[in-house]
């Protein structure tokens, strides 16, 4: 219920254009590590697996609410994947982007529910009863929001992989030891 609630709460502040973005540096391992710790009970059932770049760079995100973006996501693949079945979480760099990756091993998008599948309220014809609809709206609101973009494929594995991009930015200096 607090996770409908905060969506709901997350969808109305994003809608409204009163969500302000409280960016800073930060690790993308760290907000990795934090959504599977809150979500620890939901992926209790599954292996999950993170693979990060060894060369990852700073992101400047709002921390809090990229965690919840990627606990969306990470809540949709437990839920729509078989209990035992790997959840992997993937990190790195590529044509200019960090990249975050989340793929699951479950049946995947229906062909006919992908060009829908971030719209506010859509639900997959046949999908568990329990969800509002919001979780992926508001994934793809936050990355926006930073400027990136996200977008979903069915693997030729099965399942499905969901793709964060945010642009790489110039990383941040760390200033000198003063001199005497």
């Amino acid at each position: 219920l607090n996770h409908v609630v905060e969506n709901l709460l997350d969808m109305s502040r994003l809608s409204s254009g009163v969500l302000t973005l409280k960016r800073d540096w930060h690790d993308l391992g760290d907000v990795v590590s934090v959504a599977i710790e809150s979500l620890k009970k939901t992926l209790s059932h599954h292996k999950i697996v993170v693979r990060e770049s060894e060369d990852m760079p700073l992101v400047r995100i709002d921390f809090h609410l990229f965690e919840q973006a990627l606990s969306n996501i990470l809540i949709n693949a437990a839920i729509y994947s078989p209990a035992d079945t790997e959840i992997l979480i993937e990190a790195g760099i590529s044509n200019g982007q960090v990249f975050l990756r989340v793929s699951d091993q479950g049946p995947g998008v229906p062909a006919t529910a992908l060009p829908h599948i971030f719209e506010k309220f859509y639900r997959v014809p046949g999908s568990k009863p329990g969800g509002t609809g919001l979780g992926l709206t508001i994934a793809k609101s936050i990355v926006e929001a930073h400027g990136g973009s996200i977008k979903v494929q069915n693997r030729s594995s099965g399942g499905a992989e969901f793709a964060f991009c945010l642009p790489l930015e110039t990383q941040p200096t760390v200033p000198g030891e003063p001199t005497t």
